[in-house]
């Protein structure tokens, strides 16, 4: 009975010692991972665009540094699915440049595809780089780029410009063209034709995100080329997750100035974003296009443009914008402000408004007065 007893207690105490969490597990016990799903946040097949007009302006395609004389045109010569594409060429004196930009495009991994048809008869080059940098007409450098994609008839060779890295150029039939970003490792990997190109570091050093794609034919007398079908595909969250770029840095203005500047609102999540602005600064006259915004998709950049009408007195001002997830107010964003009013040095002294107005007239005195 003694050693049943004892046995007994032996059994208790191994089982207390092999479960000793029982009845003690807490919240920060628990890793609950964000559900999230691979989705196509952008594609564009041009096929809504009119053929023969140009590309710049529709469906958040600009030009390098917004100047208009770059863009491409909407074309039906070839497609890869009907009826329309992205055609480069040079016409007149300039080249083909096209931009498109994006947002919170920053961490796991993510997949570009784009379809490219090179004629036969092609000049020149035909080329599609990825930016991890770059701001409209802000200073550019090639360390910017992440990958430099080129179809280069000359050599019959599709390569990346940069290192040599090169493949057959297939011509005349549409080619697939992939480009797999992962972040978190900070590699890109290209695939011409499903067959791999090369895996090279995206950054080297620089900033970890996808900042646009750059279709042009790099300022060289190049005959038609053309892109259908992009589309970008990631994981992101499954509820609606609210993000603001931009600051509004207005400088230094005029008393009583109106002044303008935007910044960007996007939902990164599946859910549809319903939001708003709901705290402006107490100094200023505001206006915003829009000030709120219903069942925003996801990945859909909204362009907030901002309006103030200056304070009267001589100061520098600084205040804070608040954009709120309007089903969800734990979920916002701030944009920081700064303004500074300067000095009205309008010349209120009627002989030197004369002066003024007749330069020719007393230079000595001009010079002495500073005029």
């Amino acid at each position: 009975m003694k050693a049943k007893i004892i046995c007994i207690i032996v059994m208790t105490l191994l089982i207390t010692t092999a479960l000793p969490s029982v009845g003690t597990m807490t919240n920060k016990d628990i890793t609950v991972k964000p559900i999230s799903t691979s989705t196509v946040v952008w594609s564009d097949n041009f096929d809504s665009y009119t053929a023969g007009n140009p590309l710049n302006g529709q469906g958040g395609w600009d030009t390098w540094d917004l100047d208009p004389q770059l863009t491409c045109y909407v074309s039906d010569n070839y497609s890869h699915s009907p009826s329309n594409s992205m055609e480069l060429n040079y016409k007149g004196y300039y080249w083909t440049d096209m931009v498109h930009l994006f947002y919170g495009i920053d961490s796991g991994v993510w997949n570009l595809t784009v379809w490219q048809y090179v004629p036969g008869t092609m000049m020149g080059h035909s080329v599609l780089h990825l930016f991890h940098t770059y701001e409209h007409g802000k200073p550019h450098s090639q360390s910017h780029l992440g990958l430099a994609l080129q179809a280069n008839i000359d050599t019959g060779k599709f390569c990346d410009w940069r290192n040599g890295n090169s493949l057959p150029l297939i011509i005349d039939e549409w080619v697939k063209i992939r480009v797999e970003i992962d972040f978190e490792q900070d590699i890109v990997t290209a695939y011409y034709n499903d067959t791999l190109l090369e895996s090279i570091s995206w950054s080297s050093g620089g900033e970890k995100k996808l900042a646009c794609i750059n279709p042009n034919n790099e300022a060289i007398i190049s005959s038609d080329s053309y892109f259908d079908d992009f589309s970008l595909e990631g994981e992101i969250g499954t509820e609606s997750d609210l993000h603001c770029y931009g600051e509004l840095d207005f400088g230094k203005v005029k008393p009583g100035a109106t002044v303008e500047d935007n910044f960007i609102v996007q939902n990164q999540g599946i859910s549809l974003l319903d939001w708003e602005i709901n705290e402006t600064p107490e100094w200023g006259e505001w206006s915003f296009e829009p000030n709120e915004g219903t069942d925003l998709g996801p990945y859909e950049p909204v362009t907030v443009n901002v309006q103030v009408v200056a304070p009267n007195e001589k100061d520098t001002f600084t205040g804070k914008l608040k954009i709120v997830n309007s089903e969800n107010p734990d979920d916002y964003e701030i944009i920081n402000i700064k303004l500074s009013t300067s000095r009205d040095r309008t010349i209120q002294n009627p002989f030197l408004n004369w002066l003024h107005s007749h330069p020719n007239m007393f230079p000595i005195l001009r010079q002495l007065l500073g005029l």
